[in-house]
């Protein structure tokens, strides 16, 4: 009698069970493989991207050197490497509506997308702290920078907004980051993309990890450490809505 074929999802199941059997480097290693065929098959131009080249072309390592002296500190703010990948992402992707949760330097960023590529796009940048909230106002206006979109936290969650097309999800502490990752994703828009930083906290990563394995049929979370480590360890995920 000939042999059904095996599927797909069920031969990596298997392959991946016998690995976690022989410890963990094995199942690391073909992880990144299977991660990295999902960022070239759903974000191709991911291969063209040089964080040298962004610095380069663009003003954002003046900028960020202003920001974490006068307004933050570096452990405080999003990376460097964070903010180039931003850019060249919003570039590449061309968000016509994005939510910048968690205000600072994202905030600029985000808005150089808008300034230099599509002057309609809405940025809505939101925060839980309205002492923060203020200050990212007075960078933006000191920097010539919009401050249209900014916004407390209560504000926007009794608003009606959404769908976007690109999320960062960076507000306040990743406990309260957990909380309200259900409500976030269904602000995310058809093919939308969320970004979510500080995944080397694992009581922050754990409890993600486990939201997006129930939701593993409408999404789809990639690693992106590669392009956004930095020198405390922080890097990021990637989630796209299939």
């Amino acid at each position: 009698m000939q042999k059904l074929p095996v599927p797909r999802a069920l031969r990596k199941r298997r392959i991946l069970a016998r690995l976690k059997a022989t410890g963990g480097r094995p199942k690391r290693l073909v992880e990144g493989i299977l991660n990295k065929r999902r960022l070239d098959r759903d974000y191709p131009f991911l291969k063209e991207y040089r964080y040298d080249q962004i610095l380069g072309s663009t003003d954002l390592e003046e900028k960020y050197s202003r920001f974490v002296s006068n307004v933050s500190i570096p452990r405080s703010a999003i990376s460097l490497q964070l903010s180039c990948l931003l850019l060249f992402l919003c570039y590449n992707l061309r968000p016509t509506s994005i939510l910048d949760l968690g205000s600072g330097f994202s905030s600029y960023v985000l808005r150089c997308y808008r300034r230099d590529v599509d002057p309609d796009c809405i940025v809505c940048s939101v925060d839980d702290d309205p002492s923060w909230l203020q200050k990212t106002a007075d960078f933006l206006a000191g920097e010539n920078m919009s401050t249209e979109g900014l916004m407390p936290w209560t504000e926007f969650r009794d608003a009606e907004k959404g769908p976007f097309d690109f999320i960062l999800h960076d507000i306040g502490h990743v406990v309260g980051r957990v909380a309200s990752f259900s409500t976030v994703v269904e602000l995310l828009a058809e093919r939308g993309t969320i970004i979510l930083d500080d995944m080397h906290k694992r009581h922050f990563r754990e409890p993600i990890q486990g939201m997006l394995g129930r939701r593993s049929r409408s999404l789809r979370r990639y690693d992106i450490s590669e392009y956004t480590m930095d020198g405390f360890g922080r890097y990021a995920w990637m989630v796209r809505r299939r």
